[in-house]
């Protein structure tokens, strides 16, 4: 069991960011809106028509690393961020760090927090995925894979029973979040030729389908595998254009979302894998990583290698507004389930909190 650091607020709300390392060399940073000096409260849940309206509420500084991964507490008064190697919670009104969780050593790309517990789980190249209790500060269960993989994302089944989660090699790994119990590996079809990369078959993505029938992974050798949780089976969808990142499922259930190495989001129709909307623009922004759908659906945000996020209205593919306030690539967006808040994690060490004001 690993302890919780009680954690001094570290300066709570920062004027500057301090980003891991410097800007990529091939996207300039972009002009970044005012950091509020005290946290703003958002005037109301984001919607398609205010969305232009859409300032920084706060900016979170969890250290001087990567942070890849975000999360927010099923009540939404907590967001989790992670970085290498440590979790962190604050307090989504305040902007005030509550609790430091320890025990990764390695840098956290994915967290989720279960829908039907107060349970917060984590995915890093240390070859874990941590399911903490946040109350107690402590992680009651460390899942790792027969192979002793790294993980790369994961998803929570909609009961909170199981956990799945995608590997560098392109595996997707299921467990009992009870008992820690390794349920399965799937591994989809042969490999086609890799893109290169540290990680050339990676399933970047993972995400189980509300209905819990279902879930959908990518990998990064242009496949996007729907698999039935019964049997085990895959439905493969080859993905030509470019290479898959992160995936999503809308709330409804009836569609997923698609980020790719070419800065698209793309729709995809959960019952036969048929091919929807694509969402593009902003050329000059490099790869889509972070995904995220508005509680009621009628919104998806994605985030940029530029450090831009964008809100798109679903129905239509517009893009609603391009938010600037980070320095280096944003890996990962969550919205708050009261729809009031989205928050983005990015290279430069921050999370950021966005919101109607």
């Amino acid at each position: 069991m690993e302890a919780l650091a009680a954690s001094s607020v570290v300066g709570g709300l920062v004027g500057s960011l301090a980003g891991c390392g410097a800007t990529s060399s091939t996207f300039a940073p972009p002009p970044r809106t005012p950091t509020p000096s005290a946290p703003l409260a958002p005037s109301g849940p984001i919607t398609t028509g205010n969305a232009a309206t859409i300032k920084r509420l706060a900016t979170l500084q969890p250290m001087n690393h990567r942070v890849r991964g975000v999360a927010w507490s099923p009540d939404g008064q907590l967001v989790a961020s992670g970085s290498n190697p440590e979790v962190a919670l604050w307090d989504s009104v305040t902007g005030k760090r509550v609790a430091t969780l320890n025990g990764h050593t390695g840098q956290i790309y994915s967290m989720a927090w279960s829908p039907a517990s107060k349970l917060l789980a984590s995915a890093a190249d240390d070859g874990t995925v941590r399911l903490w209790d946040a109350q107690q500060g402590r992680a009651i269960q460390t899942l790792k894979a027969a192979s002793n993989a790294s993980f790369l994302s994961l998803a929570w089944s909609p009961d909170g029973r199981q956990i799945a989660a995608g590997t560098p090699d392109g595996d997707v790994v299921r467990w009992n979040a009870q008992t820690g119990a390794q349920l399965a590996t799937w591994s989809g079809p042969a490999k086609h030729q890799g893109h290169g990369g540290e990680y050339p078959f990676a399933a970047w993505g993972v995400s189980w389908s509300p209905g819990g029938r279902q879930i959908v992974s990518t990998r990064y050798d242009d496949l996007v595998l729907l698999w039935d949780v019964a049997t085990g089976s895959s439905q493969v969808i080859p993905k030509t254009d470019t290479q898959p990142n992160t995936v999503a499922w809308a709330p409804n259930g009836r569609q997923f979302a698609v980020t790719d190495d070419q800065g698209k989001v793309i729709l995809w129709n959960g019952a036969n894998g048929a091919r929807g909307k694509t969402f593009e623009g902003h050329d000059g922004d490099g790869w889509a990583y972070g995904l995220t759908w508005s509680p009621d659906g009628s919104m998806v945000g994605s985030s940029r290698h530029s450090g831009i996020v964008q809100l798109w209205d679903a129905q239509t593919g517009k893009e609603l507004v391009a938010l600037n306030g980070h320095l280096n690539a944003v890996w990962a967006l969550a919205w708050s389930p009261d729809g009031l808040r989205l928050a983005s994690a990015s290279d430069d060490g921050s999370v950021c909190l966005w919101g109607a004001a």
